[in-house]
Parts: C-alpha cells; structure tokens; sequence
C-alpha cells in the first residue's frame, strides 16, 4: 500500500509504503511420481454376453451407477429352471415322507422325462448355433491371415524393388500381426464352446442317470436312503437357485466408487468368461505422491509435513502432507521412500504424473525493503519511516519524517531483508528520502491543496 504526503516543509511526492511480514519457506526440492489411491479393474464374475456399455472411457462416475449390463435371459431361464427343481425336490420329500407312492412314482417319471427333454435340447440347442458360427469366424479370420500373408510377401518384393516406402510395407506387417491375433483368438473362442457344451452334456447325462436310479429306487419301493437322498436333492436344489440367484444379480455391474472410467476390455454383445477383465476405474481425486529422499534429511522427516507440488515456473498446484516414511533403508542409493497424500479435486494432478515437489521444513516471518529506500552514510545504512507527532496547530496531528538506523541482509533482487531497525506495519518512505532530515514535517494536503496539486 503507498500514499503521496507533501508538506511545507517536505518534497513533493513522497511515497511511503506499509511493511508487511513476508513467509519465508525454508524447503527441499525432489522429484516424484504421482499414484491414484483408487485404481481398480472389474472382472466378470460370471459367464455371459455383454448386452451394453453404459459409460465411455473418460466419464466421471458416481458409487453403484450402473456401468455394464449382461444379458440375462439365460441367467433368468437358469433361475426359473433353479427354483422350479427346488420345488420338486420339496415335494417329493414330502411324499416320501407321507407315504404317497403312486404320486411319487408320478414325480419321478416326469422329473426324468424333464431331464431328458433339457438334454436333448442342450444336444440341438443354442449351442450348436454358437459353434457353427465360432467355426465360421474361424475360417473367415484364416482366410484374413492367408490373405495377409500373400499380401506381405508381395510389398516385401515391391519394397526391395523401390517401389513402396518402408512404411507402407510395415503398414501391411502390422496387419498380418493383427490377422494372426485375431486367429488364434477365434481359436480359443471355439474351443470354449466346446468345452461348455460338452461339459453341459455331461451334466445333464448325470442327472438323466440320476433321475433314471430314483425312479428305480421308487419302483422298488421306499427305503430310508431313498428318503435321505431326497433330502440331500433339496438341499442341492436350495444352494442352485442360490447360486443362480447371485448370478442374476452380477449381471449388473456397479461402480465400486466415484471416479473415471481409464480403460474399457470388452464391447457389446461379446461373450466374456468369469475373471475376464471388464473395465479399469482411477479415482484421481485422492493422490499420492512417491519420492525418494536422500537419507542425510531422514532426521528432519515426520509424518504431517507439508509439501507442495509446484509446475515449471514456480507455481505452486496443490499441498498436502506427508503421510508415510518408510522405516527401510534403499540401500543401493541410501535414500528413503516417503508417501505424501494430496486432495486434486481440481483435477489438475494424472495418475503416474512425474512432478516436482517442496518439503517445507519451517515457515519463517520476514521483512524485506527496496533498495532505493535504503542510504548510507559511511558503512552505516538509514531509511526513513513516517511518524505521527501531535504538536501540530490545534493539536491537530502531523506526519514527520524520522531517520532510522538498520541493518541488512545482502541485495537479493532488488530488495534487502531486514535484520533489525524496522518492524511490522511501519511506514517507510521510498523515494526523495535524500531531500529528508531527520524530524522534517510532512503536513497533510488541505482540500484547497489537493485541487492545486490534481489540477496540475
């Protein structure tokens, strides 16, 4: 803050200034790696095809929004299937329980023609379908890999002749590369579907069998493991509707917690298997920072210091504090590992970020002067401050100029720190401080002045 006093009795245009405490940080400069606290890749639990993708790589989520959707609807036939066998176990306990034969019998002939209806569906089902096509992007992707082949070993001789760049020919590489990946993937593709349905075979031939021996263990009449058996079904039976029932409710797939979308692994209506990668969540909004300190400051490290992370001209994007201090020893470089944790909500810090960073060990109050406020007489150095005196006309209060003896600090850019002579809030006076003497009235301007003086 400056203001212009002219009196009588002083120079025109004297400008003071307030001093004011300035911070001085006491700090350490490193360098170091930012990491997300949140990162995190969903996986399938389950098996199935993705029905859609309701978010984009780089869309902000909020905690259980809804990200990705299965298809349900042979989850859903599986669920009913579930429920319905748990009900047909309970009564066919309840009729061996009670004795009731003929209804047993009844029961168990429809339970195994039911067993045989769902084997002989699975035998000409979906998944045949599934196979037939898997096969046919099977010869199509090989088909894609010949052509790539030819295609590659024609550009090789066109570029040794001169006739293409090098360029246009990797152009071709880079297809023959994807050719192959996306062969080997139809490869695998196939050879899951196989396997379920072989493995979906094989179940359902168990439980034909299955069917089949109850209904002969019925016909020979009921015996206590029969019943024992009937018991064991329910509780099969119980823990696969359960089982069905969990697989229903994954089919949604909910954010664990607010962030951003980093990295999508699949597309609609892809088939995916349990503990296939789904999408990748980053919450930057908490992040931490790695460094490595050298161990001469271990002494000096504690758990709250601040730090402060600072871009190419100094200035400062975000503090917080440290939050980890590793009680290990890097031997090969006789550092220390240190975490500092920091709020980026204003987004402005990326997860992996390689930053510059300040550990501030003290925060110091100083002063500092222009230069030109500063004379010397000898290797002594003066200012001058603004004093209130009160012998003024009326009692009325005037300003004079009063000499002070001070003692600096070396130049640093214009300014000197100041090591004693002035305090806080004192009034220094910048300029004309050579026409000065020590006491000098500096009276304030009345309005007939301040009209003179703005007029001119």
């Amino acid at each position: 803050m400056s203001n212009n006093i002219i009196g009588k009795s002083s120079p025109d245009d004297i400008k003071i200034i307030v001093l004011k405490p300035k911070i001085v940080k006491i700090f350490s400069e490193f360098t170091g790696t930012i990491e997300a606290k949140n990162i995190l890749i969903l996986k399938s639990e389950i098996y199935g095809k993705i029905k859609q993708i309701l978010a984009k790589e780089g869309d902000n989520i909020t905690k259980n929004q809804i990200i990705m959707e299965f298809d349900p609807d042979n989850l859903q036939a599986k669920l009913l299937e579930s429920q319905a066998k748990l009900a047909s176990t309970k009564a066919r306990l309840l009729e061996l329980e009670t004795g009731n034969r003929i209804e047993d019998l009844k029961e168990a002939k429809a339970r195994l023609r039911g067993a045989k209806v769902r084997l002989n569906n699975t035998k000409i089902g979906d998944s045949i379908e599934e196979i037939a096509q898997a096969r046919a992007n099977l010869n199509s992707s090989q088909a894609s890999l010949e052509l790539a082949q030819q295609r590659v070993a024609r550009y090789k001789m066109l570029k040794e002749q001169g006739v293409i760049s090098i360029d246009e020919y990797q152009e071709h590489i880079t297809i023959l590369r994807r050719a192959r990946a996306d062969l080997e993937q139809t490869k695998r593709r196939l050879s899951q579907l196989k396997k379920r349905r072989l493995a979906d075979l094989d179940e359902l031939t168990t439980v034909v069998e299955t069917e089949l021996q109850n209904l002969q263990r019925l016909q020979a009449g009921p015996r206590r493991e029969v019943i024992a058996q009937a018991k064991a079904d329910v509780i099969e039976a119980s823990a696969q509707l359960q089982t069905s029932q969990i697989h229903i409710s994954k089919t949604k797939v909910k954010a664990p917690f607010s962030g951003v979308v980093e990295n999508i692994f699949t597309r609609d209506n892809e088939y995916v298997k349990e503990g296939d990668s789904l999408i990748s969540l980053i919450n930057n909004n908490t992040l931490r920072l790695r460094l490595t300190i050298p161990l001469k400051y271990s002494s000096r490290l504690s758990i709250g210091l601040p730090v402060e992370i600072i871009d190419d001209s100094e200035k400062i994007i975000t503090t917080g504090k440290i939050s980890f201090i590793s009680s290990n020893i890097i031997k090969n470089s006789q550092s220390i590992f240190i975490r500092a944790s920091f709020n980026n909500l204003n987004q402005k810090l990326l997860n992996g970020q390689f930053v510059r960073a300040r550990i501030i060990w003290q925060k110091n109050s100083s002063l500092s002067i222009p230069a030109k406020s500063v004379y010397h007489i000898g290797k002594e150095k003066f200012v001058f401050i603004v004093k209130d005196n009160n012998s003024g006309e009326n009692n009325i209060p005037n300003s004079i100029a009063k000499r002070v003896k001070v003692q600096l600090n070396s130049l640093e850019g214009g300014d000197y720190k100041v090591i004693n002579g002035l305090t806080a809030y004192d009034k220094l006076i910048v300029s004309n401080n050579k026409k000065l003497k020590d006491g000098m009235f500096l009276q304030k301007l009345d309005s007939h002045e301040k009209k003179v003086k703005n007029s001119n």
